[in-house]
This record gives C-alpha cells, sequence and structure tokens, in this order.
C-alpha cells in the first residue's frame, strides 16, 4: 500500500513537471480561444489576446503641401486581428512638432478609418493613429506622417499714383465748429489696399510742406472703398458717420490749401500718390459762408488732383441729410459714401487779361439757381492797390459776363490806364435764393 500511493504521488509530479515542460516549448502566437472546457463541474472560458495590426496611413501621403486652408480628411487601412469577430477602433493623434510633443488634435476612440480636421490653418501638422480591439488590446502608434499648409507668397502689386485719390475735403469745418475738418480717400481699384504708415501733408505757415497725419498700422482701404480721416470725435462732430481714424493733426487751410498723399515716408518723392489743390488762393471748390458750409469733391473720374477742373463743391440738396448728419442744417458733404454732385453743373468762373494790360474779362457760368452776384476785383499797378467791385441781380441766366476797365474813365470816354498790372484777384460770391452764399475765386499773379 506504501508503494503504491509512493509510486502515485511520483508519477503526479512527473505529469505536473510534463505539462510545464511543454508549455514551456509552446511558440507564442496571436492566438484565439473562444472553447469552453468542463473540468470537475467548473466552466473554464478561455479569452483572445491578439493584438490589432498597425493602422496603414494612406492619406495625405506623407509630407504632402497644400495651398489653401480647408477641411483635411485624414485616412488609414482598417486593421487585422486574430481574434473572431473582433471590434476594433481607431484613435487619431496630429501634433505641431516633430518630436510629437505639441498636441493639435485628438479624436478619441472612433470606429471610422478616417478623422477630419476642420479649416486646418497654415503650419506643419504630424499624424499618426493607432488600433483597439472590444477586449482592450491596442496596437502601437502609426509612424507619423507630415502635412504642411503652406499659404502661397502673395507679391502685394504695385500702388500707383491714382490708385487711392483725396476724394472730399472738409476744409472749412462744420456750422458749428471751424475744427470739424475731415478729408476722405478712395480706393479707385478692385483690390484691398493697406495703407499702414501711409502719410498725409499740408502747406502750413510760408507754403511750408508738413506732415499732418500718419496712418497707423493695421488700416486698409477695401476695394472701391472709402476711408473717412477727422480732426474731431463722432461725438465732437456735427457727422453722422464713424470715422475711420480720427487724428487732431489733421488741420486744413481756408486759403493756399494743398494736401498731398504719400504710400510712406513723406520724405520720399516716390512715394507720392494724390495730390488736392494747388496751394493758390482760395481752395478750389466749397463753400464757407455764413450758416453755409460745403466740401469739395473729386469728379467721379478724379483726374488731376492738383487742377481746378478736377473737383466740385457738394451742392445736391441731399448733401445735408441725416445719413451724413446729425441735422439738416447748414452742412453739406458725403462723409464715407459716394459724392453727389459729379453730375450736376457747378457754377465755374474764368477770366481773361486783353494783351495790352488795359482790359480783364471774367464770366461766370451755371448761374441759373441764384438770384444775386458780387464781385470784387483787386490789383497791383506801378503805384498803388487797385480795386473794382459790383452787385448784380440775376434773373436765371445760365451765364454773366463782365468786362472791367483797369484804369479810370471820364463821362466823355477818355481812360488813363494803369501800368505794370499784376496780382490780379477776382472773387465772386453767388446768392440762392435760401441766402446761402457760393463764393469763386481765380487770380492772375
Amino acid at each position: 500500500m506504501n508503494i503504491k500511493n509512493t509510486l502515485l504521488r511520483l508519477f503526479s509530479k512527473l505529469s505536473i513537471f510534463t505539462v510545464l515542460l511543454a508549455l514551456n516549448f509552446i511558440p507564442v502566437t496571436n492566438s484565439a480561444f473562444t472553447s469552453q472546457a468542463s473540468i470537475s463541474g467548473n466552466i473554464v472560458s478561455t479569452g483572445c489576446w491578439s493584438t490589432p495590426s498597425v493602422p496603414v496611413l494612406l492619406s495625405p501621403a506623407d509630407e504632402t503641401t497644400v495651398s489653401t486652408i480647408a477641411d483635411q480628411t485624414f485616412t488609414w487601412n482598417s486593421s487585422t486581428s486574430m481574434c473572431p469577430d473582433a471590434d476594433i477602433s481607431y484613435k487619431f493623434k496630429a501634433f505641431k512638432d516633430s518630436s510629437l510633443t505639441d498636441l493639435y488634435a485628438d479624436s478619441g476612440w472612433i470606429s471610422d478609418a478616417s478623422f477630419m480636421l476642420t479649416q486646418l490653418p497654415e503650419g506643419a501638422y504630424y499624424w499618426q493613429a493607432r488600433a483597439k480591439d472590444q477586449y482592450g488590446y491596442e496596437s502601437a502608434y502609426s509612424l507619423p506622417w507630415l502635412l504642411t499648409v503652406q499659404l502661397p507668397v502673395v507679391t502685394p502689386p504695385a500702388i500707383n499714383q491714382g490708385d487711392v485719390v483725396i476724394n472730399e475735403l472738409m476744409w472749412m469745418g462744420s456750422d458749428e465748429n471751424s475744427n470739424d475738418e475731415w478729408l476722405e480717400l478712395r480706393n479707385m481699384t478692385s483690390q484691398q489696399i493697406d495703407i499702414s504708415g501711409w502719410q498725409i501733408t499740408a502747406l502750413v505757415g510760408g507754403n511750408t510742406e508738413t506732415l499732418i497725419v500718419t496712418i497707423p498700422s493695421g488700416y486698409s482701404i477695401s476695394a472701391n472703398g472709402l476711408f473717412l480721416i477727422t480732426r474731431l470725435s463722432k461725438a465732437a462732430s456735427a457727422i453722422n458717420v464713424d470715422p475711420d481714424i480720427v487724428d487732431s493733426g489733421l488741420v486744413l487751410r481756408n486759403s493756399d490749401l494743398q494736401i498731398k498723399l504719400y504710400k510712406g515716408l513723406w520724405t520720399d518723392s516716390g512715394n507720392l500718390i494724390d495730390t488736392a489743390d494747388d496751394s493758390n488762393n482760395q481752395p478750389f471748390h466749397g463753400v464757407n459762408g455764413t450758416n453755409n458750409k460745403r466740401s469739395m469733391e473729386r469728379d467721379d473720374i478724379p483726374g488731376n488732383g492738383a487742377l481746378v477742373t478736377s473737383w466740385h463743391t457738394c451742392n445736391d440738396q441731399e448733401c445735408n441729410d441725416t445719413t451724413y448728419w446729425d441735422v439738416e442744417g447748414n452742412d453739406f458733404g458725403t462723409p464715407k459714401a459716394a459724392n453727389l454732385s459729379e453730375n450736376e453743373k457747378n457754377p465755374s468762373l474764368s477770366m481773361q487779361l486783353s494783351e495790352d494790360a488795359k482790359t480783364l474779362t471774367f464770366t461766370v457760368n451755371n448761374i441759373k439757381d441764384f438770384e444775386k452776384l458780387s464781385y470784387t476785383l483787386t490789383y497791383d499797378t506801378d503805384t498803388v492797390a487797385q480795386g473794382v467791385s459790383g452787385l448784380v441781380d440775376l434773373d436765371k441766366q445760365e451765364e454773366l459776363g463782365r468786362d472791367i476797365i483797369l484804369g479810370t474813365c471820364s463821362s466823355g470816354g477818355i481812360c488813363a490806364y494803369h501800368s505794370d498790372i499784376g496780382n490780379i484777384k477776382l472773387h465772386v460770391e453767388l446768392q440762392d435764393k435760401k441766402g446761402n452764399i457760393l463764393q469763386l475765386n481765380n487770380s492772375y499773379l
């Protein structure tokens, strides 16, 4: 009996050793066991230890470069598994650096073998994916691929003279405040123009060009758009629109006016973009009357801003609408809006000195909407300064002309003419039925 028990114990130990030895030589495989066995009345179920394959990246291909900011879809091959009926999910990650430390996006576990990043901005993106089955076994991450979003370098088109013009000047201020001055720029092109650092000058003192405004960084004029610069804030001004910038340096002269616009430093003459007025006596157009202030507007086809023929006065009755002004008062202009009077025939003044310098002839045109005309002529001679003035009641005529003798004449028609005539200045005022005054000026120096 003792020998039998001893042999049984020895056989049991040898069996266990044999099983362990056999297990030690079983090769490791991706295998799945799904069968069940009953051992001494106990049910033993086996699981799956098959790791899903590493996803194979498909698109965008490694080191792809795209040139637009758009939605980007990243795809990879579906992973495989030795486990039957494996339910595989995926995780996508994108990093901003090649060391994979600056995480840009993490999809979390998803069922599709693809993931979209919306409106991917400019930059470099290193992306990868991994797989996981329902048993929690995870594959390694794929080696990262690189996607670069690089927008094409756009060279700004050259800005030439006339691309931006000085479009309107309220050089006289408003009826409320003579400092309520403003200047409007107009983009004549179909492209947005960056005007950061552009400069505006004016003549001051003894006709010395001086910087008055530098446009701060970050400002541009939209395609075919307008840009308003004011001396006063909207709250302190009579205008009913928001200025683009407010600069107290915007001081506009009421005589000898000339404004220049530069696409950079004004000390470089090559940066000159546009000029307004010619700095000769009164501004080309505009009205600075009592209870009557009217802006000087550029013609729809701007022409040369240094010529009077490129400008007109804002006479349209809509020019004092509350679209532009706090009240429909005595101020006329269209700040930050299209000029209204470009198709109107505005009054104009011309004059001609005879060859012998004995007679000056002046003509005022387009005056049918005015009731009175007054004029004052002054000039220098070899002795003393001379002057002639007159007042005319108008009767809806289109024009009025006058010949003025530069001298004195007796009742018998004998004239003594002045000599060495120079510095001739003619000032004309037209008054409409409302009492508004329009001023015109011309001169021979």
